[in-house]
């Protein structure tokens, strides 16, 4: 599913909710990507000061619950106007990025988040269990961070 079109659902479904009021604001998106698409995104909104989120769950479907933000920190909204660059075109730089590491790549990650402006991370999981982490401006498609991590020594 496009990004922008389902961050547009997920928009709408925040309108019409009944339950949980509240000034909701988009705050991260996310997609595990299923072979090479990205066809089902989390949309996160939260509340200024409050560990508590509605993640709604877009696909051909559009799907709304409310949970506890793992990890509480302060979500920033997500300045939207500011994306100039999609998850397609930041996926095709990270795989170019993530092929010269010479290792196959088991499962996809990509995330939205605000810092100072908006930011894809990508997160790769590889077969030798290590993880490559990049992070590109979305607003210019940069890369703005490298690096990789074992998750043979975390355990």
């Amino acid at each position: 599913m496009d990004f922008f079109q389902a961050v547009e659902k997920a928009n709408n479904a925040m309108k019409s909710r009944e339950k949980w009021p509240g000034d909701y604001r988009f705050s991260s998106a996310i997609c595990v990507l299923e072979s090479e698409e990205l066809k089902k995104w989390t949309i996160i909104y939260s509340v200024e000061g409050d560990n508590e989120v509605i993640n709604v769950l877009v696909s051909e479907s559009v799907r709304m619950e409310k949970a506890k933000a793992p990890n509480f920190k302060e979500y920033k909204e997500i300045k939207f106007s500011q994306i100039n660059i999609g998850p397609q075109e930041i996926m095709n730089k990270a795989r170019e990025i993530v092929s010269a590491y010479n290792q196959v790549v088991t499962k996809e990650i990509i995330a939205l988040r605000q810092e100072a402006h908006p930011v894809w991370k990508v997160v790769s999981f590889t077969n030798k269990l290590g993880v490559i982490i990049l992070e590109f401006d979305a607003v210019t498609g940069k890369l703005l961070n490298e690096r990789t991590e074992s998750l043979i020594r975390s355990l």
